[in-house]
């Protein structure tokens, strides 16, 4: 069986691994020149390392990330990081119960409030349920008004612009609940993970096909057709309005 995967992110070299790995003969098309999407990375001519588009990393949770990294032979490393946040002109730990309980600047029952939220959402096993709720309104309830309005607020405002009403509590939750101590890189950052993934998929037998922008998709009778080529299968990983724009009439 032949499987066209279009887009060379984690999404699509993830599928292409594990088609590989069950027999399947597998063709990757990226439009860009490197591998990547969204976890990809720039490098002007002079200088001798990349710089992530977007920063990442991964926690000691995301188990099936790191089985894969460990699969394909760059294993993550995992460390203990201090984090801050300027405020007010300063840089301040706030990474820990002990650190949110120094920081001065909410009073002591702030403190004490935000510290017993964040928790809360850290024991709810599943926070589907908060779907239901804005950021903007449950957030100052939970965590109270003055917390929220000296860290938290500012945080979202930065992170969603002018779409910060319209992110539900069930996303910030899995922000809380997902989150462990140790955080996880690699050695010349999240490209080389896909190097290594593009590299297994190709000793397997499949294609990885680097600057290459798929302009088609159409479905016939046995199979698919990939800007001409035949497939027996399509997975497409690109964002909707770009696989509304190759594969209109995919179904």
């Amino acid at each position: 069986m032949r499987i066209a995967i279009i887009g060379g992110g984690f999404t699509g070299l993830s599928a292409a691994v594990r088609l590989v790995d069950s027999g399947k003969e597998v063709v990757v098309f990226e439009s860009a020149d490197s591998l990547g999407g969204l976890a990809g990375c720039f490098k002007p001519k002079h200088w001798n390392w990349c710089l992530e588009n977007y920063y990442h990393h991964i926690f000691t949770n995301d188990k099936d990330i790191i089985a894969m990294a460990e699969k394909v032979g760059e294993p993550a490393k995992f460390k203990v990081p201090v984090t801050t946040s300027f405020i007010k002109g300063k840089e301040i730990q706030l990474d820990t119960p002990i650190s949110l309980l120094k920081f001065s600047e909410l009073s002591i029952l702030s403190r004490i409030r935000m510290g017993a939220g964040l928790l809360i959402l850290k024991l709810i096993p599943n926070g589907v349920f908060l779907e239901r709720f804005r950021v903007v309104k449950f957030l100052p309830w939970l965590l109270g008004k003055e917390g929220y309005r000296e860290i938290w607020e500012k945080l979202m405002k930065a992170k969603f612009g002018p779409y910060v009403n319209q992110i539900n509590m069930a996303w910030f939750w899995s922000r809380v609940a997902k989150r462990t101590k140790s955080l996880g890189y690699f050695d010349g950052g999240f490209l080389r993970l896909l190097e290594a993934m593009g590299k297994y998929v190709q000793t397997k037998g499949g294609e990885v096909r680097l600057g290459r922008a798929v302009k088609g998709v159409d479905k016939k009778s046995e199979g698919w057709m990939v800007d001409g080529e035949s497939f027996d299968g399509v997975i497409i990983t690109t964002p909707a309005p770009i696989t509304q724009k190759i594969a209109p009439n995919s179904g």
